[in-house]
């Protein structure tokens, strides 16, 4: 079963006005129901000014309201039947207040609340429900007050009557907005669930597209025009990647590696890639009087940051005969280190954005586009701000738009690059396995290390991984490991082969960030991690890491 097909079965788009509520299983509700009506029961007893047959009143209450209370808590309590309770308490005080009719106005404050509890609007009808408890209860006690005689009791019916109306609208919406937000909430995490799910089947699916390419456009002589088709596909699965990064983003579900990065390189290997894409090949231009800038960040995230705002400025000026899109980039220095700022703008001269829309434009699925996603710009707000930095939009409609980032600079250039690691020169008669459920991913994985020079074993899932490993006569230098699979996951496999080898090199391979275990880290639980859809200088980068790591420590 695929990732989507799992997260369709979980995410549960349930109405607000659902019958299945989770019911409160703490005991502290029928504790303070039932300490609350032995309370009200021991006080009539104690005083006589509560009427004649006050023992009787508060026996009744200690011994037959309370523990009626307290099952009714227990099995049918407020969060699953919101009429439940103020039903049995109306019922209650007009029974009761004809044992004492002194507390005749108290019961009735009693009663309103009780009538008019936010419970009530738990159930399907309770816009009708209200009044018809309401009536009920005025009924009841206009009849106790008229049979024992309390004074006065009119004026409070009418002030109670007359207050009811708004009582009950103010209630009934403040409610249903209530849980319009909720259920709004509920589908966004929902949508987060789905969104996860089908950016890790895309990956998987991208991943076999661009091995398949790469190894392709290597077998072609340079000169063959098969060659540009191929890099057009390969330019094409990086526009694909950008945008299940968005949904992975949305999803929270990418995985953050810091390293040094310089900004005025990493756009420049940007712009190439991004000329072919860009709409009806607009410009770009990079201006800085920097000739390095350097921050810590995450690459993939980074670099998604800037597609995201060139490719909605080159779109935007799709109209124009003139298609520049201006990256100004300079450096706010100040006398306090973390303060410094790499100030970063992307300007056009497109449409422009209106004053409306300004306002809702970091908004998930929010666009003005026909075509458009509406996830690029709230995922690349969230990045920002992730990396400490400041995201602002200035526009103005039929004039242009400039984008300014703000990120924390780094003052140190000597910082160690943690993304990038030395090439080290490899024993390619090495063994390694791989472990992924997709038969298109072991295919190429199994091809691209083949032509590297490596010995390749396959399976499918992690039981047979393990198989392998207990088997005396095999021996493995790395495995490359994917997370999601059925059965057993990469995270029980990873311990099961780690329990055979401690020493063994785990290369994790997943579609999106995982879910580490309760109190790990991901630099405890593997030597590298490669994000799918990965490129062959990927896979030889982390191969490298991993051996390079194993070599440093003498012997795996």
């Amino acid at each position: 079963m695929s990732s989507t097909e799992s997260v369709l079965k979980k995410a549960s788009f349930a109405s607000p006005y659902t019958e299945s509520i989770a019911p409160m299983h703490s005991l502290a509700p029928v504790l303070l129901r039932t300490s609350g009506i032995c309370g009200l029961g021991l006080i009539a007893m104690a005083f006589p000014q509560v009427g004649e047959q006050r023992m009787l009143l508060g026996l009744i209450l200690i011994f037959l309201v309370a523990p009626i209370a307290s099952i009714l808590e227990l099995y049918a309590p407020i969060t699953r039947w919101g009429p439940t309770q103020p039903l049995m308490d109306v019922v209650v005080t007009i029974s009761l207040i004809h044992l004492a009719p002194n507390v005749w106005f108290p019961a009735l404050l009693v009663g309103a609340l009780s009538s008019n509890s936010t419970s009530v609007h738990l159930c399907r009808n309770a816009f009708w429900l209200y009044p018809i408890l309401n009536l009920a209860f005025l009924i009841g006690m206009s009849v106790a007050a008229v049979t024992h005689r309390i004074a006065g009791w009119q004026l409070s019916i009418l002030a109670y009557l007359a207050c009811l109306p708004t009582l009950i609208a103010y209630l009934h919406w403040s409610l249903r907005l209530s849980h319009e937000m909720t259920d709004r909430s509920q589908r966004l995490q929902n949508m987060e669930l789905l969104s996860g799910g089908v950016a890790h089947d895309f990956n998987n699916i991208l991943t076999g597209i661009v091995g398949y390419a790469e190894l392709a456009q290597e077998q072609l002589p340079d000169h063959k025009a098969a060659r540009k088709s191929l890099e057009i596909l390969l330019s094409g699965t990086q526009r694909a990647k950008l945008l299940t990064g968005q949904l992975l983003s949305f999803a929270n579900r990418e995985l953050r590696t810091l390293s040094k990065i310089d900004l005025i390189d990493e756009l420049q290997q940007l712009i190439p890639l991004l000329t072919s894409i860009v709409a009806r090949s607009a410009k770009i231009v990079v201006d800085s009087p920097e000739k390095r800038i350097f921050i810590l960040g995450d690459r993939s995230q980074i670099q998604q940051v800037f597609m995201n705002l060139i490719l909605n400025a080159a779109e935007s000026m799709s109209h124009r005969s003139e298609r520049i899109v201006r990256i100004s980039l300079r450096v706010e220095w100040n006398d306090v280190p973390e303060q410094s700022r790499c100030c970063c703008a992307v300007a056009d001269t497109g449409c422009g954005i209106s004053t409306a829309d300004l306002r809702r434009v970091f908004e998930p699925f929010f666009t003005s586009k026909a075509k458009g996603h509406g996830l690029g710009l709230a995922c690349t707000r969230r990045i920002v701000e992730e990396h400490g930095g400041q995201i602002e939009i200035l526009s103005k409609a039929g004039v242009g738009t400039t984008v300014n980032v703000k990120l924390p600079v780094l003052q140190d250039p000597s910082l160690t690059d943690s993304g990038t690691q030395s090439a080290a020169a490899n024993d390619k008669s090495q063994r390694l396995l791989i472990v992924d459920d997709e038969n298109e991913v072991r295919d190429i994985l199994r091809l691209m290390l083949c032509r590297m020079g490596y010995d390749v074993h396959t399976v499918a899932n992690g039981p047979e991984a393990v198989a392998l490993f207990l088997a005396a006569d095999v021996h493995f230098d790395a495995v490359l490991l994917d997370l999601m699979m059925p059965g057993m996951n990469g995270w029980e496999c990873r311990r099961e082969l780690t329990r055979i080898r401690p020493s063994v090199p785990i290369i994790i391979m997943s579609g999106f960030a995982p879910q580490l275990p309760p109190g790990e880290s991901m630099s405890q639980l593997s030597n590298a991690f490669l994000t799918k859809p990965f490129t062959k200088a990927s896979l030889t980068t982390a191969l490298s890491t991993v051996f390079t790591s194993c070599s440093e420590k003498t012997h795996c």
